[in-house]
């Protein structure tokens, strides 16, 4: 075994409005981690089988961890919050011999503060999530980073023109977030 993960039950504030309670308690990941995939014990990542584990309720077997290289140090919630530092670590471990297990009996309660989600910080969080895309896969030269620079500023205004749906709303921030830190550049 590689690593572990169980269930993250978001517990919201009281005063949110009924609707984006509802919204945030059914969005999978996002600013509330939720993270639920059933009773059954089961091997994550794999075709059929729950998706790689969240942060939040996580368990790593520490040489494992490091021999494949560890955390990567620029993504996480630093300043520029930049998500999928334990995402990012467990393709590396996932590519190994070895099981990642959901562990459905290892629930926890995610207490999420008001500020983590409102809806300018839920649209927050899906740009820094298009930020972390694109640290994921960096272009190959100037070139590429101009195109999909470009293409994603154009996702970007053409999510935004569909509306203020919630659809409308991530897509837009993940791809503006991509652009934003393809251009930066570093």
């Amino acid at each position: 075994m590689l690593a572990t993960g169980g269930p993250i039950v978001p517990v919201l504030p009281s005063e949110l409005p009924a609707a984006w309670r509802e919204f945030l308690t059914s969005d999978p990941g996002g600013p509330t981690g939720h993270y639920q995939h059933g009773d059954e014990l089961r091997e994550c990542g794999r075709s059929g089988g729950p998706p790689l584990p969240f942060g939040g309720n996580l368990g790593l077997v520490r040489v494992a961890a490091l021999e494949s290289g560890g955390f990567r140090t620029d993504l996480g919630w630093g300043a520029r919050r930049i998500p999928c530092e334990e995402t990012e670590l467990l393709h590396r471990l996932a590519r190994r011999r070895g099981r990642i297990l959901y562990l459905p009996d290892a629930v926890i309660d995610h207490h999420v503060e008001a500020e983590r989600v409102s809806p300018a910080a839920w649209v927050r969080w899906h740009r820094g999530l298009g930020r972390a895309h694109a640290r994921l896969a960096p272009p190959a030269n100037a070139g590429e980073r101009l195109r999909r620079s470009a293409r994603h500023l154009a996702r970007a205004a053409w999510w935004s023109l569909r509306g203020r749906t919630l659809l409308a709303r991530r897509e837009s921030a993940q791809s503006l977030g991509h652009a934003l830190e393809l251009l930066r550049g570093d």
